[in-house]
């Protein structure tokens, strides 16, 4: 197993490439391949952080919850916080109910001007469904949901660990979270705090957890015959069962009708970009997977950016469908995404609770 810095090589690789596939389905580049993809992309982003997780740095519950909060969900806050200043859109609803409303009440009487007023209460939305997890900027979902999963899984090892049933407990949590999330997809439930998606992103990181000696076993970094063999079983399932015109969306908990089907893909393309990746990354001699490394350092950044970005571009500019425009739109969102990274990991490092590295460093490929 390849390691740099603490970092497995073929981890932040294939994250990096989830990312960048997350990207470019954003910016409607390869669209087909995009949706065939879909199934296997987020799932196994989840699968990969329940492999990496590990309970040695942190001997109590509380001591993990503050550190996910430092690393997660603070910044989180601070990103979602930031885009609500500068929001895209401005709201011009008339709210009926809860905290906006009072904020509406407040401003009719103050007898604004009425961009201000849109102003404040877009202001105000945004920031109230960012603390239940539905973000403007929306690829952070994946950041509050992160949060939510890894503090419900440790409180369940954590006690889970101290009995001799560690996997057997860890299993029936696994069964209750793929139930939970898979009757919510049926009956079009969505829950506070993003909870319909939580449970099945628990599944998949139980999953991840409970697979990391199977994959360490059985799942080699060379192109053996046994990796070929699955490889090409995985593969050709996925194909055979995954409908790339269903839609299928983990962000809003959209899972198909199917539940053979579903579980059939999503674990196929897991076991497949699994070894394709832990095999090529062994062997990428030359550095061509570094720029996949880079995303998965900076996808705190390049997630929100790239999207925020992009939405902007799309208001500026009317010609959205022509090709001209699609590659302006490109190019616009990556130097802006490159410039971003550089800032925040040069200057506002601290807003994204990373440590301050030089501008070379922060555009690094190794």
């Amino acid at each position: 197993m390849e390691i740099n810095n603490n970092r497995i090589l073929w981890i932040d690789n294939l994250k990096g490439f989830i990312l960048l596939m997350v990207c470019l389905s954003h910016l409607e580049i390869f669209k087909d391949f995009q949706d065939f993809q879909r199934p296997a992309r987020m799932t196994t982003f989840f699968f990969l952080s329940g492999y990496l997780f590990s309970n040695k740095r942190h001997s109590t519950i509380t001591s993990y919850i503050k550190s996910k909060f430092s690393f997660l969900l603070f910044p989180y806050y601070k990103l979602c916080f930031l885009f609500a200043l500068f929001p895209i859109y401005l709201y011009h609803n008339n709210y009926t109910n809860g905290f906006v409303y009072k904020i509406q009440q407040i401003l009719e009487y103050a007898n604004l001007p009425q961009n201000v007023t849109s102003y404040i209460l877009t202001f105000y939305s945004n920031i109230v469904n960012a603390f239940l997890g539905f973000p403007q900027v929306g690829p952070l979902w994946f950041v509050f949901t992160l949060f939510q999963v890894s503090c419900i899984f440790y409180v369940f090892y954590y006690y889970a660990n101290q009995t001799r049933l560690k996997n057997l407990l860890l299993a029936v949590l696994a069964i209750i979270s793929f139930y939970a999330g898979w009757y919510c997809n049926m009956h079009n439930i969505s829950l506070p705090f993003h909870m319909h998606t939580m449970f099945t992103a628990l599944f998949f990181f139980s999953l991840g957890v409970l697979s990391k000696r199977t994959i360490n076993n059985h799942i080699s970094t060379n192109f053996s015959h046994k990796n070929i063999s699955i490889f090409c079983l995985t593969t050709l399932l996925y194909i055979l069962t995954n409908n790339a015109y269903d839609s299928f969306e983990i962000y809003l908990n959209k899972l198909g009708s199917s539940l053979v089907q579903f579980l059939t893909t999503t674990i196929c393309g897991i076991i497949s970009l699994i070894i394709l990746f832990k095999t090529i990354s062994s062997y990428d001699k030359y550095n061509l997977l570094g720029i996949f490394r880079n995303i998965a350092r900076n996808a705190l950044i390049i997630l929100p950016m790239h999207y925020y970005l992009k939405t902007l571009c799309d208001v500026l500019f009317d010609n959205h469908n022509s090709f001209f425009y699609l590659y302006v739109r490109l190019m616009l969102v990556i130097l802006g995404t490159i410039i971003s990274i550089i800032i925040f990991r040069n200057k506002l490092y601290w807003f994204i609770g990373k440590e301050k590295i030089t501008i070379k460093e922060s555009l690094s490929l190794s």
